[in-house]
């Protein structure tokens, strides 16, 4: 996956779409940790998509 370490809009099997940053998990191979900010880490998950962040503009 060419987005690790990139702000990302991710979408999960489950149907949740999210902003984070995406980290390998050391876990199983295909595998991904979903990092936050303000959240706890999402670890362990299987990213069905993925587009880098490229721009973000406050309300």
């Amino acid at each position: 996956m060419d987005q690790v370490g990139e702000l990302c809009i991710v979408g999960l099997q489950d149907g949740r779409i999210l902003i984070k940053k995406i980290q390998r998990s050391r876990a199983r191979q295909g595998l991904y940790h979903l990092l936050s900010n303000t959240e706890v880490p999402i670890l362990d998950v299987e990213i069905e998509r993925a587009a880098k962040v490229l721009n973000m503009v406050p309300q």
